[in-house]
């Protein structure tokens, strides 16, 4: 099934708002199945629309742990230290 234009912008916009495949799939009106082989596909518009969403959202969360760090949030620290490690093990 070739999803439309507005289906694979409305996969980014459920995926930004961390929305599982399933309910996603639901949502949309399609198989879980169909809707996962598509999203991990990664020749498909699906995949590239789910992950550009997931990480616009990790991003936003990012920024604002980072703002709480720098305000002395000792959990937000950690998360921050996590993240510097994560980075630095994919260079």
């Amino acid at each position: 099934m070739k999803l439309s234009d507005e289906q694979i912008a409305q996969i980014e916009d459920y995926a930004y708002s961390l929305t599982p495949i399933g309910d996603i799939a639901l949502l949309l009106g399609i198989g879980t199945s169909e809707l996962k082989e598509q999203i991990f596909d990664e020749d498909n518009a699906a995949h590239a629309a789910y992950y550009r969403g997931k990480a616009r959202i990790l991003l936003e969360i990012r920024r604002n742990e980072l703002t709480l760090a720098q305000a002395g949030s000792p959990q937000a620290m950690q998360l921050v230290n996590e993240y510097i490690y994560k980075m630095n093990s994919e260079e």
